[in-house]
């Protein structure tokens, strides 16, 4: 509505909806949730928080500053998802070329629901996000300083600085591919193994679990980068942006694909998909504008996301059923 009664992109409004919904909520709604409210619903007093050498050292920073001035965790849900949303929808405002599909995908793929559940992963990605203008323009010590502020969140974002390499190579988008597969595959369980030993948060993802699997969501996105692939040839030769975003987003995947055949919880390293998944926000608004700028394949795409975003509700994350804060019940 805004968009088309004062043409501007809306952006506050976004932000507070999408900010409401992300800090009434119960500490139940995510499967990791209460975890991280730990500290708040315990009432540590700050001066007794003790950090972790295993947790991120910003993370813990962040959560030592909110402790100071309160123990209400629906105010550091609050503080998580207004650094969050505001800083993807502030790069989604200015790189889309669809700013209203592409706000859909962040809904409806799942990546603003990713925030209920891993928010120190949540945090690190919307920082490389927000940087994929340096990655785009090649600005290489303005992208590892983004990286490394990401890495204070999340560990998984180191892995963005061979990709950059990787991306930037004059080396055909097949080969990187194939090569990436293969290079993954020989030494995902070395550094899987490594970062267990070094961290014993990690040390679930180097035993087999019988809830090993996450493979239709692969499959979910194996098909979307085959779709890429195979209709964004004429737009991967003239359009620079299209080009290097596929290329991160394929390798990417082909680069997770390796770590989900280790029969590992799928829930920790294959979380590494949404640091490149994430571009589809910039990538299929690209596409569609090119190939299938018709009302009837725009309306069958915004069906099946729709769909697509019911299922992942319903069945991941531990969403649903969405339960509100005690705090804020009024019946």
């Amino acid at each position: 509505m805004e968009k088309y009664s004062i043409n501007r992109k809306s952006y506050f409004f976004l932000l507070i909806t999408l900010c409401t919904f992300a800090s009434i909520r119960n500490y139940s709604v995510g499967t990791d949730t209460s975890n991280y409210v730990s500290f708040f619903i315990s009432g540590i007093d700050y001066k007794y928080y003790i950090y972790d050498p295993n947790v991120e050292l910003g993370y813990q920073f962040l959560v030592y500053n909110i402790l100071k001035f309160t123990h209400n965790y629906a105010l550091y849900l609050l503080t998580v998802s207004i650094i969050v949303v505001s800083l993807m929808l502030y790069s989604i405002r200015k790189y889309s070329k669809n700013y209203i599909l592409s706000i859909y995908i962040y809904i409806t793929f799942g990546f603003y629901t990713f925030l209920f559940n891993t928010l120190r992963q949540a945090i690190a990605l919307a920082i490389l996000f927000y940087g994929v203008k340096y990655f785009l323009e090649k600005k290489l010590i303005k992208y590892l300083i983004i990286v490394f502020i990401a890495s204070l969140f999340h560990v998984s974002a180191w892995i963005m600085i061979p990709f950059y390499f990787l991306v930037h190579s004059k080396i055909k988008l097949e080969v990187k591919a194939i090569s990436t597969f293969i290079s993954s595959g020989i030494l995902s369980g070395m550094v899987i193994q490594y970062m267990s030993a070094s961290n014993q948060r990690y040390e679930q993802y180097t035993q087999e679990s019988e809830h090993s699997g996450g493979y239709l969501f692969l499959l979910f996105y194996m098909v979307i980068a085959v779709f890429l692939y195979v209709f964004g040839k004429n737009l991967r030769l003239k359009n620079k942006d299209y080009n290097l975003l596929e290329q991160l987003y394929i390798c990417g995947l082909v680069c997770v694909l390796p770590i989900a055949f280790l029969g590992t919880d799928p829930s920790g390293p294959q979380r590494v998909l949404y640091n490149f998944s994430v571009y589809l926000i910039f990538l299929i608004p690209m596409l569609l504008r090119e190939q299938f700028n018709k009302l009837v394949y725009i309306s069958i795409f915004y069906t099946l996301a729709f769909i697509y975003f019911m299922m992942i509700t319903y069945s991941l994350y531990g969403i649903y059923p969405y339960v509100i804060n005690d705090v804020f019940r009024i019946f």
